[in-house]
């Protein structure tokens, strides 16, 4: 429970309505009015706030104090038209829609909803992206920037939704979105303040567009081609033992390996306890490096850089479960070839 939050939300409400409905004893005269739909909505978003807070629902704080914040600036411009300056007002009722259905969308892809998260918060950064694109077009500016804010969100959408795959080149785009984004943000940046400065310059306008294009097809193909290199039976003959264990130390230094792997994703102790272990039990170097090739060949999937709350977490729990699999599949290749798991213990 996050008492801070609820006072300020209480306290919030109180101000405004205290505000509103006791100017005229305070200060004798009425300055602010509000229409009964806005003054619900921001009586409506601070109550909210305030629940939000008390059950530690961040992501939801943040949409409900935006939609107050929202409700605050046109009880602002709203007064200002009754006192006759009416155009920021009229401006702003004409996108009024659209800035809130930006805010709406876009706070709901932080929500975790766990079962549902990847399809609502694809599905949320998709529409928060069109009604991003259409509130930057009614503001009249430059095409390219309301383009690339929309491929920014639609490249935000199609990583979230890369987190249902396991393909290996998709979850590669995926950590690649800091990347892309940035690419995007350059390109905006070179289409609307550089490239009207030097477009009499012709040679050098197309050295620049090769360039950014080079530059982003090297650094797309190394990162695709760059792998963990590994030569597993050359790693298992540096590991020959020198010295067999008891029975009971095995298993124990089996186990934190093994727990060390799962739970930290690192898999050095675990590769060069089996090797040791394995190869005292007068195991060949192939042998052994057919069963432990998912292992030596294990890459930590890591998230992208730019990931959302839940993303973390979820791209967590699935190399968790990846790893276990791994695990199991080792003990299972082992019993089938008659070796011990020592109690459920590997």
């Amino acid at each position: 429970m996050s008492k801070r939050s609820v006072i300020i939300g209480a306290a919030a409400i109180l101000l405004v309505y205290i505000a509103l409905n006791y100017q005229h004893a305070i200060i004798g005269r009425t300055l602010i009015q509000a229409p009964t739909g806005i003054l619900i909505l921001l009586y409506g978003s601070l109550l909210a706030y305030a629940v939000a807070g008390f059950f530690r629902l961040t992501p939801l704080k943040i949409l409900f104090l935006s939609l107050a914040f929202l409700a605050l600036t046109e009880i602002l411009l709203y007064n200002l038209a009754m006192f006759g300056i009416a155009t920021p007002y009229r401006f702003y009722s004409s996108l009024r829609i659209y800035l809130f259905g930006f805010i709406i969308f876009f706070s709901l892809s932080f929500v975790e909803v766990p079962r549902f998260q990847v399809l609502i918060s694809t599905a949320s950064l998709f529409v928060s992206g069109i009604f991003g694109y259409v509130l930057l077009s009614k503001l009249k500016l430059q095409a390219e920037i309301s383009f690339a804010f929309l491929a920014i969100f639609v490249v935000l959408a199609l990583t979230v939704l890369a987190n249902i795959s396991k393909n290996e080149a998709v979850l590669w785009i995926r950590e690649k979105r800091a990347f892309i984004i940035s690419i995007i943000l350059i390109l905006a940046v070179y289409m609307t303040a550089v490239k009207p400065l030097i477009m009499d310059k012709t040679g050098l306008v197309n050295f620049i567009e090769w360039t950014i294009v080079a530059v982003t097809a090297y650094k797309l193909s190394r990162d695709f081609r760059k792998r963990m290199v590994i030569d597993e039976v050359e790693m298992i003959r540096k590991h020959r033992p020198k010295a067999v264990l008891r029975k009971d130390e095995v298993y124990d230094e089996l186990e934190r390996a093994e727990k060390t792997f799962v739970e930290h994703g690192q898999k050095a102790m675990l590769i060069v306890t089996l090797t040791k272990h394995l190869a005292g039990a007068g195991w060949s170097t192939e042998k052994i490096a057919e069963v432990l090739s998912d292992l030596v060949w294990y890459v930590p999937g890591g998230g992208p850089l730019l990931a959302f709350p839940w993303e973390r977490k979820l791209v967590e729990s699935k190399e968790r479960k990846r790893r276990e699999e791994i695990v199991l599949k080792i003990k299972e290749s082992l019993n089938k070839r008659g070796v011990s798991d020592g109690s459920k213990r590997v």
